[in-house]
């Protein structure tokens, strides 16, 4: 991202500080956010050799973080999807193969439709396995 920030504004890529998501020029004060420069340098090569800032510089990395949603957890001061009930709403829930890339060989899905409930099993494909989607009118 220092390589793509510094071909920008035609200067030394160490001559640019990061903070805060944000890759400054001191020389002028000219800012972009990583989000800005982050597309061309995916397209880039990483470099070989990385710089890291010391460790007396860090100001998240090795540093306990509060858990912002605890509170709200305990107290239910915020909905979360689980907690969420609309009129007519479904369920849905997948189950998929605990071996990568393996398939079901046959499946009989009559006795999952008996569950009250289960109003469908529909089979799922994805690029990392297969599995099943189950469709029911509650959890």
């Amino acid at each position: 991202m220092l390589e793509v920030a510094a071909e920008k504004w035609s200067v030394e890529v160490a001559t640019l500080q990061t903070s805060g998501g944000h890759i400054t020029n001191p020389a002028n004060g000219d800012t972009l956010t990583y989000g800005e420069v982050s597309q061309a340098a995916a397209n880039r090569n990483p470099p070989s050799t990385i710089t890291l800032r010391p460790r007396t510089e860090w100001k998240i990395l090795g540093k306990s973080q509060p858990r912002v949603e605890g509170p709200d957890k305990v107290t239910g001061g915020r909905i979360f999807g689980i907690d969420v009930q609309l009129p007519d709403m479904l369920y849905g829930t997948v189950k998929m193969s605990p071996r990568f890339g393996a398939n079901a060989k046959s499946v009989d899905i009559s006795a999952a439709l008996q569950v009250v409930g289960v109003l469908d099993v529909v089979p799922i494909e994805t690029t990392t396995g297969s599995g099943f989607g189950i469709i029911a009118e509650n959890t």
